[in-house]
């Protein structure tokens, strides 16, 4: 989709429309936001979660009795684990980097955290080409 200020954000195409931002997910089941000038909403951070686990099995088991336990507000993207089961790499998306820290307290007794906002590459590379572009027009 090339439509002028259309861009993929975390499991979301964002269109600019004439009636404000609408937010399309790509993936099945996750949930439609709506941004608007009129009703102007704080934009997400994305968070690469680095999780150390202390105890896999009980990880896996409390997961399975309890789900996520995520507050409103913090939602899972994406996870990534390694081979031998020590460690997840998982992305999450808040507006509340608290709601972040209250849910990795409900899983401290069975795994450490490391926490890194993070943007998408294609973010960085428009980023980088807007630094670019500016310095050039300045000298």
């Amino acid at each position: 989709m090339d439509q002028p200020l259309a861009r993929r954000r975390a499991g979301f195409f964002l269109e600019s429309p004439a009636n404000g931002w609408t937010s399309k997910p790509f993936r099945p089941g996750l949930e439609v936001r709506r941004f608007s000038p009129d009703n102007p909403v704080m934009a997400s951070t994305l968070y690469m979660v680095v999780e150390h686990f202390k105890d896999a099995a009980a990880i896996y088991r409390r997961f399975r009795e309890r789900g996520r336990m995520a507050p409103d507000g913090l939602t899972y993207v994406s996870s990534w684990v390694d081979e031998k089961l020590e460690r997840c790499y998982q992305l999450m998306e808040t507006q509340d980097r608290a709601l972040l820290d209250q849910w990795m307290a409900n899983w401290s007794d069975l795994t450490d955290f490391e926490v890194y906002p993070v943007i998408t590459s294609k973010e960085a590379a428009e980023r980088m080409m807007s630094r670019t572009w500016s310095r050039q027009l300045l000298t």
